[in-house]
């Protein structure tokens, strides 16, 4: 996987199979858990970015199987980020604060975290239409 400055990472970014945000991964994943209705659908979203085998390990790069991805796909296909976004921005601003941000949620960020679940989902929809697996790589 390319890092943030690999001269190899724009490509993959425009080539739709890298998605990277700055800032708001753990957002992401707190806006898909909010969003979920039921334990199936909290599993797909913990899954999403935060449950990949091999993230608890110290290099932080961890794959979702197929299956996994299938899964996932089909959860995302039926989220709606920007009305979660509505309903549960005040939740995320605290999750904000509590992971120890000093700047405030603001408008910017929050359509930062919106696009970036619309980008996970492309990206997800488009594994998973091939039947293929998914790396996730946290960098922190």
């Amino acid at each position: 996987m390319p890092y943030w400055y690999d001269d190899r990472f724009k490509q993959e970014v425009q080539a739709r199979i890298t998605v990277a945000t700055e800032d708001s991964g753990a957002l992401i994943g707190a806006l898909l858990r909010l969003g979920a209705r039921d334990p199936s659908d909290d599993h797909a979203a913990w899954l999403a970015v935060d449950g990949a085998d091999g993230l608890e390990d110290d290099e932080m790069i961890g794959l979702l199987a197929p299956d996994e991805v299938a899964k996932v796909a089909e959860f995302l296909s039926r989220a709606d980020p920007e009305d979660w976004m509505r309903r549960f921005r005040p939740d995320l601003a605290e999750i904000v604060g509590e992971l120890g941000y000093r700047r405030p949620f603001d408008d910017h960020w929050a359509q930062h975290v919106v696009e970036g679940a619309q980008e996970l989902t492309k990206l997800f929809a488009l594994a998973a239409a091939e039947g293929e697996a998914i790396i996730v790589m946290v960098v922190a």
